[in-house]
C-alpha cells in the first residue's frame, strides 16, 4: 500500500522564492492497494517563472 497524507507542494523559483503563494498541490490525500493500478496525468510543462 501506498499512502499519502495532507501532501502540499509549490514550485519555486530559482533564487528559491515560490512561484506563487498558492500551491499547485493543497493537502492531498490518497490511496493506493496493492494490487490496484494508478495512472496520474496532467499538464505537461514546466511552472512560468
Amino acid at each position: 500500500m501506498i499512502e499519502l497524507k495532507d501532501l502540499t507542494f509549490s514550485y519555486l523559483k530559482s533564487d528559491g522564492t515560490k512561484v506563487s503563494e498558492t500551491p499547485q498541490l493543497n493537502n492531498v490525500n490518497f490511496r493506493i492497494n496493492a494490487g490496484e493500478f494508478v495512472l496520474v496525468c496532467g499538464q505537461i510543462g514546466r511552472a512560468h517563472v
